[in-house]
């Protein structure tokens, strides 16, 4: 709005004609008096005078010009609601009087009127001999405000096909005013154009955008590609390496999504969910070790049961059953129902020969209804390698109720029964 308001302040001395009629004479004299003291900021003097002229010749105070000077003297006082006013009776009496039509705009922008405003830029526009482009883009601007975008969108398009050099400020208010409609295809040719000519700052968020657009459009190639040049251009912005992760963790590229994210933590640290997916890609892809590092790190911050779960997961992937079991059993007591945790203790159990303790809790977890077929058979390994023949029948017999257990469990009995 800083132009307006240097609009304003241009147009608050003028000496003004209209239609070819010159002011008369005793009602200019009088607006030169007033401007006089509005340029020594004396506005209540000034409104003072007016006043006393509307009193004493009131044919003569019913030119618009009288109207108009009161407007400013309120505009100037921050009165914005009587300046309106003022402004309004000055076009109601000349309505090709564009700049009481521009200072009635500013005035309405200021009362948070911003259709209203919309308006008397367009009248502004229409009104002026000169057709200046700006009031047609403040127009737009102030409808794109008050909510009215395809009236914003249509005088945008008359400015850019009726000029020679569009301006960028005009094709960045269209590009808004399309995505503010959800008409994302026809916003990206301009965001799009915006990304390469823009610079600085304005540019980064512009290439987002378009990185964003491509996304909400499926457009995964070209956003692939995209985000891949952006990180050649500007390898040390890291929203391009997560853009880049983005697009590959779409692809199932989990290689090259870890990649782009460790990068990206290279420049700026990742946050609690980047590294919770760090940790994901990198037991996923083979490298357990880095998902216990990261996994660790998370726990330090805040535990819960499943980020126990994957450590011990990360630890036994690393031959080290014994340091999964110290998790697990710490996760055991913050969470002693835990059924994932309470089997997998079993199994490590077993895997570290603690054979009676492994089938005991097989037993439970089976009596629990955690995976009973399988938790009965291992029960019966379990037992069976603990040299407790009658316990590893039982569970055998069990095991054998269940179809997918049922043929292990047969082979296992006959070879108890023999060892009897």
């Amino acid at each position: 709005m800083r132009k307006i308001l240097v609009i304003i302040f241009l147009l608050l001395y003028a000496v003004s004609y209209a239609n070819g009629q010159k002011v008369p004479y005793l009602t200019g004299l009088t607006l030169s008096h007033a401007q006089r003291l509005m340029k020594e900021e004396k506005y209540d003097a000034a409104i003072r005078l007016l006043n006393r002229f509307k009193q004493k010749h009131k044919k003569e105070a019913e030119n618009y010009l009288v109207d108009f000077t009161f407007g400013n003297c309120f505009f100037m006082k921050k009165a914005f609601d009587k300046a309106a006013k003022y402004y309004s009776a000055s076009v109601k009496k000349n309505p090709k009087f564009s700049s009481a039509w521009i200072n009635l705009a500013h005035c309405l922008y200021s009362l948070k009127r911003y259709f209203a405003s919309a308006k008397a830029f367009f009248k502004a526009y229409n009104s002026s001999s000169k057709k200046e482009p700006e009031y047609l883009y403040y127009a737009s601007i102030f409808f794109l405000s008050a909510g009215e975008y395809k009236k914003s969108i249509n005088l945008l398009k008359k400015l850019i096909s009726s000029y020679k050099n569009p301006k960028i400020k005009w094709k960045e208010a269209i590009a808004h005013a399309y995505i503010l409609c959800k008409a994302y295809k026809k916003a990206l040719p301009f965001v799009e154009e915006l990304s390469e000519i823009e610079k600085g700052r304005k540019k980064i968020r512009w290439q987002q955008l378009r990185l964003h657009l491509y996304m909400m459009l499926n457009m995964d190639q070209k956003a692939l590609l995209y985000a891949e040049r952006l990180v050649r251009e500007d390898p040390t912005n890291p929203k391009w390496w997560k853009g880049l992760a983005h697009f590959y963790l779409k692809k199932d590229d989990y290689t090259n999504a870890l990649c782009a994210l460790i990068i990206k933590g290279f420049l700026v640290p990742l946050t609690e969910e980047e590294q919770k997916i760090v940790a994901q890609l990198s037991a996923a892809v083979g490298i357990p070790r880095m998902a216990l590092l990261f996994y660790k790190k998370l726990a330090k911050k805040k535990t819960s049961f499943q980020l126990i779960y994957q450590i011990a997961q990360c630890y036994m992937r690393i031959h080290r059953p014994s340091d999964a079991l110290s998790w697990v059993n710490k996760g055991l007591s913050l969470y002693p129902k835990a059924s994932k945790l309470l089997l997998l203790k079993a199994e490590l159990l077993y895997q570290l020969g603690h054979y009676k303790k492994a089938a005991v809790l097989f037993k439970k977890c089976a009596k629990a209804g955690i995976s009973p077929g399988r938790c009965w058979l291992m029960s019966g390994y379990a037992y069976l390698s603990a040299g407790e023949i009658a316990s590893a029948i039982y569970s055998f017999r069990q095991a054998k109720k269940y179809p997918k257990q049922k043929a292990n469990a047969i082979k296992a009995l006959s070879l108890c029964l023999s060892m009897k």
